[in-house]
């Protein structure tokens, strides 16, 4: 198994240059378990992405608050981040956050979010980059929907019982990724 390079943290312990980072290290530093919730209670596509919200920016100004959540719809304006399978990505680059942040749900029973494939979405991944940060973003975007094509991992995220866990699961899969180059 290779070996994980250090990423280099700020005084939170969050990753200084996103940049600097391999995707699926970056994909692995920026989720925790305080950043997952296992039972998302909102039905509707804003509230969905309010509740995801609250897991990443809780600590900033109401006004960032307000701004991501405005750079998350205008997303979704474009085109829907429920890309099929039982997934969504919803993401951001927003002049509203200075470091990459990443929020992770699972509705059990499937939540209606306009996925590509028309099936309700069971897992939710949620990206915000800061606006300058494209590089950054396209890859953990990009290494999110390459680790989530196994459907083995997809159930295995479902059926986590604790925050914990689910990262485990995840961190686990990024290895694999990783190992086997894709």
């Amino acid at each position: 198994m290779g070996e994980r390079k250090p990423v280099e943290q700020d005084g939170n312990s969050r990753p200084k240059s996103p940049d600097s980072a391999a995707s699926g290290d970056l994909l692995c530093d920026l989720l925790r378990p305080e950043r997952v919730v296992l039972t998302i209670e909102a039905t509707e596509k804003r509230e969905i992405l309010k509740e995801l919200l609250s897991l990443v920016v809780a600590d900033q100004p109401e006004e960032v608050q307000a701004a991501a959540l405005e750079a998350l719809m205008q997303r979704e304006e474009v085109g829907s981040t429920g890309i099929g399978d039982g997934i969504a990505l919803p993401h951001a680059r927003t002049s509203a956050v200075r470091e990459m942040r990443m929020a992770a749900g699972v509705s059990r029973d499937g939540l209606n979010f306009d996925s590509l494939d028309g099936k309700p979405v069971h897992l939710f991944f949620l990206i915000l980059t800061p606006a300058n940060a494209s590089g950054a973003h396209l890859k953990l975007v990009g290494q999110l929907a390459r680790v989530l094509r196994s459907r083995e991992l997809r159930e295995n995220l479902r059926s986590a019982t604790t925050c914990e866990q689910f990262c485990r699961i995840l961190r686990l899969a990024c290895g694999q990724s990783l190992e086997h180059g894709s």
